[in-house]
């Protein structure tokens, strides 16, 4: 709500005793009686300048509550900074100050997930047209993105036609005895398919294992042979949404790697990081759709050199969609924040516009606090080594 401030000086006392009611009720939700005693008058009056106040000197704004809350400012300048075309800077609640405790962390980090996928869901939600192929990588950020935008189908109903769906990197095989991993990318192509109406045949999964037992030229060319049937024939995606991650414990190849045969090809792989990788740096290593660069000044001399062939190694046993083709995609939206990705974020934003990091975001969904950290560490002298918000 705002006030009509135009001749505000010289306004009759009943017209600004109407307007500071309707401050009092609107803006600082006070009920009548407490409206009455502040300003000294009955609520029967309230109600009457109440009337008054709708009748042309204030002007109501009607907001949903379910809206995420963007902080433009520091979006805006982390725009200027990265040449990023859109940065969505969500000012999270609770605010990050007031987490202060182990349990409140781990439940704020994906109550965080959930508050940047409700954005990215809201700017997709209304970015989508009959026709779109929108492709999906694997991740927390990109499944709740997927889950906000059923939230905003029955909030506001929409209907498409002609759509499709592309996952970016297939599923390991998974023992009958667990059930599909809901963040891996294929699980989420099917579920964006069930949220949009999309047909069945119309949803591209690639149905594979991600990682084979070949030598790179061979598995490169397998994965782009497979995939690159269905991008010649539905063409480059319209819309990407993808998540940003570190090579950490947690991750899900650290952490399946010795119980999951089908990871077998990465096993060594895998080893060595763990070995020799995270020990120096736990965050050395970061993904976008799960392919991994090293993160930039995380490491020194030999051991920066070893990563980098690891990574490397890594990368070309991975069945996915070559970067440089999903690049080529119109729309880009990654969605991601908090403080354990934030050395991560930093690195992939110092690096847009490079090949290191393949894919070049277009949209980025991140809290305003990551997003004011980044712009203070790229105003400062450069030190990838920035541990960012405290706790997100």
């Amino acid at each position: 709500m705002a006030r009509d401030q135009s001749e505000e000086a010289g306004r009759p006392r009943p017209d600004q005793l109407a307007i500071d009611i309707a401050v009092l009720t609107y803006e600082e939700k006070l009920d009548r009686r407490a409206v009455g005693r502040a300003l000294g008058v009955d609520p029967k009056t309230v109600a009457a300048y109440l009337r008054r106040a709708r009748g042309g000197l204030v002007a109501l704004r009607v907001e949903d509550p379910t809206a995420p809350v963007i902080d433009r400012a520091i979006g805006a300048r982390l725009e200027a900074l990265r040449g990023i075309r859109t940065v969505i800077a969500v000012k999270v609640n609770p605010p990050v100050a007031e987490v202060d405790s182990a349990e409140a962390h781990a439940a704020h980090s994906v109550e965080l997930h959930r508050q940047l996928a409700n954005a990215a869901a809201w700017f997709l939600w209304d970015h989508l047209r009959n026709g779109d192929r929108i492709a999906v990588g694997p991740g927390r950020g990109v499944r709740f993105t997927v889950d906000a935008l059923s939230e905003r189908k029955d909030a506001r109903p929409r209907s498409f036609s002609g759509q499709s769906v592309v996952s970016t990197m297939g599923n390991p095989i998974v023992p009958s005895d667990r059930p599909l991993n809901v963040f891996e990318a294929d699980a989420i192509a099917a579920a964006l398919g069930s949220v949009l109406g999309v047909e069945g045949t119309r949803i591209k999964r690639v149905g594979l294992p991600y990682v084979a037992n070949r030598p790179a030229a061979q598995l490169r060319a397998l994965g782009n042979r497979l995939m690159d049937r269905a991008w010649d024939k539905d063409g480059i995606p319209d819309i990407a949404i993808i998540g940003l991650g570190v090579l950490h414990p947690r991750h899900h190849l650290l952490a399946s790697w010795r119980t999951d045969e089908q990871l077998r090809p990465v096993h060594r792989i895998l080893e060595q990081i763990e070995e020799t990788v995270l020990p120096a740096c736990k965050t050395a290593i970061a993904d976008v759709g799960d392919r991994f660069w090293l993160r930039q000044g995380a490491l020194d001399g030999e051991r920066a050199e070893t990563a980098r062939r690891l990574v490397e190694a890594l990368n070309s046993k991975i069945v996915a969609v070559p970067p440089a083709k999903l690049d080529q995609t119109w729309e880009k939206v990654l969605v991601a924040g908090g403080a354990a990705k934030y050395p991560a974020m930093l690195s992939y934003v110092r690096q847009l516009h490079t090949n290191e990091v393949g894919v070049q975001a277009t949209v980025l969904v991140t809290d305003a606090t990551t997003a004011r950290q980044v712009v203070d560490d790229l105003n400062a002298p450069a030190d990838d080594g920035a541990t960012g918000p405290a706790l997100t």
